[in-house]
């Protein structure tokens, strides 16, 4: 059997939505399934070219993809599974993708469309962004989102039933041991480790992260050792900076301003994979994403963070309050850089309180997010 997986291709930065493509296609081929990928072109909105020499490259590309896809043929006992965007673009891009790729194909072929965002659930039924959703739905035999509360929205927006099913995300990881996790949440001596990780978008929450270690800063305190770990991106849900520049400056900026502390001292990692990814999780005490991002859905980081026993202070967008609980997460409403310095204070005060959530969020991973399960769920969808 052969499984033909269309997604963006995103050439800088982090894409929770790539990545958990690219979990399922490791899974389904340790167990000898063919896999082969599209990758659709990812609009670059920074301003290292003139934004008319970004649009017609960006279209030559898109041009390009289709036609490929056009020629792409699959055994009749095949599959397509596509990644949806949910901006207006991106359902157009992707919903001719689909029909590009199924063109030629025998319509015996499975077709899969995978959510990983969450900015459908606050649609009108009647909007065009809901009509061109239900267009792209139409074509498809199984479409699957990452909650129950997603599951009820799509049903809202017309979506049959019979089609929708819930499948969690889950990471690369297994999880730490809790011995582990208890020897890192001990107040040792030494600084305490703070994590930030994600693309550096400003409604993922950087920025409240920063300004809360500025807060910090100003007051007495025990030693902290903080990361702000990604790379800056451009995306079309920013809201505080206009340019790249503009961002890096600001937090060249702030990172100054923090490391002028006799306790605190922050560093900036433009970005993090493999063992070094893996490290950060590891030495990391407190994790904090207080993201407001429109289209966040279950963020892999969060789960990564579960897995390594981090205490996690995060928010309730999207389907946070389905992936982490008050066993095993702060979770905050309205994450302001008060709220998260408060929240910080409180955790790295209280070593029992660290130390609960830490284990809590782990043992709430190894319960719900098992990799084995979700690559066996996602073989079953797509009938390999």
């Amino acid at each position: 059997m052969q499984i033909f997986f269309i997604h963006i291709g995103v050439r800088e930065g982090f894409s929770g939505q790539v990545k958990a493509t690219e979990l399922i296609i490791d899974g389904l081929e340790e167990k000898g399934v063919l896999c082969s990928r599209a990758l659709l072109p990812y609009f670059d909105r920074t301003e290292r070219s003139s934004r008319l020499m970004s649009c017609l490259f960006f279209l030559i590309e898109l041009l390009q993809g289709y036609w490929k896809l056009l020629l792409k043929k699959l055994p009749s006992d095949g599959a397509i599974h596509l990644s949806l965007g949910l901006t207006r673009f991106a359902l157009i891009r992707d919903g001719l993708a689909l029909c590009c790729a199924a063109t030629f194909n025998p319509r015996s072929l499975r077709r899969v469309v995978a959510l990983n965002g969450s900015v459908f659930t606050e649609w009108r039924s009647r909007s065009l962004n809901a009509k061109l959703f239900r267009w792209v739905i139409r074509q498809c035999d199984v479409v699957t989102c990452v909650g129950h509360s997603h599951r009820k929205s799509l049903q809202r927006l017309g979506v049959p039933a019979g089609k929708i099913e819930v499948v969690p995300n889950v990471c690369e990881y297994d999880g730490v041991p809790e011995a582990e996790v208890i020897a890192k949440q001990a107040s040792s001596g030494g600084p305490f480790e703070l994590l930030f990780l994600s693309s550096l978008t400003d409604t993922k929450g950087y920025p409240e992260y920063l300004e809360a270690l500025e807060m910090i800063a100003r007051k007495d305190g025990p030693p902290i050792h903080a990361v702000l770990c990604g790379p800056i991106m451009m995306d079309a849900y920013r809201k505080r900076f206009d340019t790249s520049i503009e961002a890096k400056d600001w937090i060249e900026q702030k990172v100054v301003s923090i490391n002028q502390s006799a306790h605190i001292q922050v560093e900036w990692i433009p970005g993090a994979r493999g063992p070094e990814k893996k490290a950060l999780f590891e030495q990391a005490q407190v994790f904090v994403l207080p993201t407001q991002y429109p289209v966040e859905a279950q963020p892999l980081v969060i789960i990564e963070a579960m897995a390594h026993g981090c205490a996690i202070v995060t928010t309730d967008v999207g389907e946070l309050p389905s992936t982490v609980d008050a066993q095993s997460a702060v979770i905050l409403s309205l994450p302001t850089a008060v709220s998260v310095t408060e929240s910080i204070r409180e955790l790295l005060e209280d070593d029992e309180l660290r130390l609960s959530l830490g284990l809590g969020a782990l043992a709430h991973f190894k319960s719900k997010f098992n990799r084995e399960q979700y690559v066996q769920r996602w073989s079953e969808l797509i009938g390999a």
